[in-house]
């Protein structure tokens, strides 16, 4: 994904803006081959020595968990501390980009810094040079999947065989005493509980995304400087529908196959769909809270102008959840093994579209209702947005109840 990503854009611009002669442009696609396959080789060598020794489950979930961690940090990185950095001293910004410049030795064994000099080299019509660094990515990724090779020969079976018995294990049900278990709606929000404090790695990829949503409102500050209370209710609106789709829309494939137990239920697909409603917002209010928090620390807002802010963010939260509930009926995968997968690619594609459908609407509207407020009614930014979601919500629980209902349901 990031050598079509990142690395082709960045050959066509550079051959296009430069000029690469016509073997230049036929060595492309074989460093960018090589540029995939020299970290690939390596990194399944080091996957199958890793999960000889350590238990698979926990390796995904903490490899699931660090990569979250570290997209977001580096996110976090150049969204604020690197403009802040450059901008504030230029004695400051030599001195970082100095010290982030690579050593020498460490930029001529680096498989990106033989991929740039062959391409330098193209440009130059210097072809021994150029098809020489060519040849020294190429025999590092050949090197590279060898060694994957002679990892997996010695290393696969052990591997194999070891997650299957750590899958037996896991299988066997544990003794714990007896209690009494919930019925009916109780029961609904027990279970989508503990489906999520089971699994952290997904219930960690929710809060990562909350809080990216939250964040950002703030990326786009500078491109145009809001007032804080609008900058407030932008960033409380965001995170609202942000977990709309990352809490909604995940409740109902999060179960997987054992989703179709669910027309066993004694329970109406509108109780269901409440619970699972419900169960959507308890996760949600501390996410919420703890970001209304922030606001009302982070930044100068009255008391009034705060509360407004955080009634925006319930009532988009609020339809969010809905519109999410029935973006999981209608596009859910059950089949899913990545978290950031339990729609369809359609499900996906659609389900952004409303995401920032619903974004930009909340926002347009408060902005609208800021403008004209001496116009409007009394009170209408305390009672406005959740009267407004309420009667959002209403026809989009009954599409999420026929699309329950497709399923077969009873009672």
């Amino acid at each position: 994904m990031l050598i079509g990503g990142v690395a082709l854009p960045a050959c066509l611009a550079y051959g296009t803006a430069l000029g690469l002669p016509w073997w230049g442009w036929v060595m492309v696609p074989l460093l960018l081959a090589a540029l995939w396959a020299a970290p690939f080789g390596l990194g399944l060598a080091l996957a199958l020595l890793l999960l000889r020794l350590v238990p698979g489950r926990r390796v995904r979930e903490t490899l699931a968990v660090l990569s979250t961690l570290v997209v977001l940090g580096l996110w976090l990185v150049n969204s604020f501390a690197m403009p802040r950095l450059l901008d504030s001293d230029t004695a400051v910004a030599a001195r970082l980009a100095e010290r982030l410049t690579p050593a020498a030795w460490l930029a001529q064994i680096s498989p990106a810094h033989w991929a740039a000099a062959a391409l330098s080299g193209a440009r130059a019509g210097l072809p021994l040079a150029a098809w020489g660094w060519a040849t020294r990515l190429l025999a590092a990724a050949l090197a590279s999947l060898a060694l994957a090779g002679v990892a997996a020969r010695l290393l696969l079976d052990d591997v194999l065989a070891r997650l299957t018995a750590g899958e037996a294990s896991a299988a066997r049900p544990r003794a714990r005493p007896r209690r009494v278990p919930p019925v009916g709606f109780a029961a609904l929000l027990l279970k989508d509980a503990r489906l999520f404090t089971r699994d952290w790695t997904v219930l960690g990829d929710v809060l990562t995304a909350g809080l990216l949503w939250t964040l950002l409102p703030l990326v786009a500050s500078p491109l145009h400087q809001a007032p804080p209370r609008l900058l407030a209710r932008f960033m409380l609106v965001a995170l609202a529908v942000g977990l709309g789709y990352e809490i909604g829309a995940r409740t109902l494939p999060f179960e997987g196959a054992a989703l179709a137990w669910s027309r066993l239920a004694p329970l109406p697909p509108w109780r269901w769909n409440l619970a699972k409603w419900t169960g959507g917002l308890v996760l949600s209010l501390p996410l919420i809270a703890l970001s209304a928090a922030a606001v009302r620390l982070g930044l100068p807002l009255d008391g009034a102008s705060w509360a407004q802010a955080v009634f925006c963010g319930f009532s988009a939260l609020m339809l969010a959840l809905v519109v999410g509930l029935w973006t999981g009926w209608t596009f859910g995968d059950p089949n899913w093994t990545n978290p950031r997968a339990m729609l369809t690619f359609s499900g996906r594609v659609i389900a952004s579209g409303m995401l920032l459908f619903q974004a930009a609407a909340w926002l347009g509207l408060l902005a609208l209702a800021d403008r004209y407020r001496d116009s409007l009614p009394a009170g209408v930014a305390w009672w406005g947005p959740p009267a407004l979601a309420i009667v959002a919500v209403v026809p989009v629980l009954a599409l999420a109840e026929r699309a329950a209902r497709r399923h077969e349901w009873t009672g």
